[in-house]
């Protein structure tokens, strides 16, 4: 009783102020180990002093005896320095920021949204002092586990609030990440963001089906943030990381829809749900060509299927007409868009790149004669044959270790496959055709391609050619 008297009793922002200013250093950085874990060992003299060799695991003779001595001595103080720090946890550990969840888990329960949007303001502001000392400390990795502290906080407070059901609380949680972002990308520390993200993800959990605002807000940060990291970001993996939470958030929030029990007029709600997943796909892939064109779009790819599949499967089993229809119209996208990468990746002549997203393509083909939802396939053909004729007009073919007969024959090969499921051909290699010089295809280099569809399909797509003969009809 008395906690809770004191706690109504104190200003809750400049309670939490004063109390992080003047934290001790020490039992921060005891409280952080005890539970983001001890800094780590270098095992470097262990794995470089034996060998594994057809005899068995032996000493390596080869390595310098200094050398090995060194790294010996450094891979024992590191155990030494550790011993300390766990005698220091036993003997000195303090659960510090129970006093700081208890105030706002009080405030959060309470409904008491003035005071609760205060302390989370007054921890927030204190994470720069916090931050810049840890990061300057011998063990910059201190400043990595204070991120996921704050991060901890965040979302068990989240989902709290969810048991509360008072948005206001759920919309400045995410708010605060967001600040949190924010403040590592104006300083630069791209891969701390990494955390930050997974832990949206977390959100995404604990967030109920009715939270449509919430999830809405989450999948918009991943939009309003990602020109940043493809833009300025140098390290790959970074983004990459970023990609892969964006897939996994997005198909939790399509697996979480259950559709079949919604109205069957689509809601307004709904609609944001799907249009920011949509969004966001679309502009990873413009950025992708702006700021990364040089790199291996692998894991940019690999989302862009899952998400489609995670649809594909809410459409298969789905009755409403309305959201089909809706959702109709932006699935020819999971086509289109890796068909401009890739026509942008051969411009680069980043040809591995180019050819994995021919591949990448025809597997979406397959993923709809597995789901048995074939009679898809005709609406979105004319992007794989588009490639084909935009291979065609090139020099030469283009080829790697995984396409070895080149992508030419590879996309006819798709197209041989999926004949069987076109029943109209004609109008869509005649638009391509008639497009052709608009769209900078050479359609002289592309001869060969046309004829060769010509006899697959057996039709002149209602051009003057002969496909029996392969050849131009003369002009009359």
């Amino acid at each position: 009783m008395f906690i809770i008297f004191a706690i109504k009793q104190i200003n809750p922002g400049n309670f939490i102020e004063n109390y992080l200013k003047n934290i001790d250093f020490n039992k921060l950085t005891i409280y952080l180990y005890k539970n983001y874990g001890l800094p780590s060992i270098d095992f470097s003299y262990l794995s470089k002093s034996i060998i594994i060799s057809t005899h068995g695991i032996e000493e390596n003779t080869e390595l310098n005896k200094k050398e090995l001595a060194k790294l010996k001595l450094i891979h024992e103080k590191d155990k030494e320095r550790n011993e300390k720090i766990e005698i220091q946890i036993s003997e000195n550990y303090e659960n510090i920021f129970a006093v700081i969840t208890n105030i706002l888990n009080y405030n959060l329960t309470n409904i008491y949204i003035t005071d609760f949007n205060r302390a989370l303001d007054s921890l927030l502001s204190s994470y720069d002092g916090l931050f810049k000392k840890l990061h300057n400390s011998k063990d910059q990795l201190l400043s990595k586990k204070l991120l996921l502290e704050y991060c901890s906080i965040i979302n068990s407070l989240y989902s709290s609030a969810v048991n509360v059901n008072y948005r206001p609380f759920l919309t400045e949680l995410i708010h605060s990440l967001e600040k949190l972002i924010s403040y590592h990308i104006k300083n630069e520390q791209f891969n701390f963001c990494n955390d930050i993200f997974d832990t949206f993800e977390h959100l995404v959990d604990s967030s109920s089906k009715e939270n449509f605002n919430e999830i809405n807000n989450i999948l918009n940060v991943f939009l309003c943030f990602s020109e940043d990291f493809f833009k300025k970001e140098t390290d790959n993996d970074t983004n990459e990381n970023i990609i892969r939470t964006f897939s996994r958030v997005s198909e939790k929030v399509i697996i979480k829809y259950d559709i079949n029990k919604q109205p069957i007029m689509i809601s307004r709600n709904n609609e944001y749900v799907f249009s920011n997943i949509f969004e966001a796909l679309y502009k990873y892939f413009e950025y992708y060509s702006a700021y990364r064109i040089d790199k291996y779009p692998l894991i940019l790819l690999d989302c862009n299927f899952c998400v489609f599949k995670g649809l594909l499967e809410k459409i298969n089993n789905n009755q409403s007409d309305l959201l089909n229809n809706y959702l109709n119209e932006h699935l020819y996208s999971f086509f289109y868009e890796p068909r401009n990468l890739c026509i942008n990746l051969i411009q680069a002549h980043n040809i591995p790149s180019a050819c994995l997203s021919i591949m990448r393509i025809c597997e979406l083909y397959e993923l709809l004669i597995d789901l048995k939802q074939s009679d898809r396939i005709e609406n979105y053909i004319d992007t794989i044959i588009y490639l084909g004729f935009y291979v065609a007009s090139q020099d030469s073919d283009l080829s790697c270790d995984f396409m070895p007969a080149g992508a030419m024959k590879y996309i006819f090969l798709k197209l041989k496959k999926y004949k069987s499921f076109i029943k109209s051909i004609d109008n869509i290699i005649f638009e391509i055709y008639i497009k052709s010089h608009s769209n900078k295809i050479n359609m002289k280099n592309s001869e060969t391609f046309l004829f060769n569809l010509g006899e697959l399909f057996q039709s002149n797509f209602n051009l003057n050619f002969n496909w029996s003969e392969k050849k131009w009809n003369s002009a009359k």
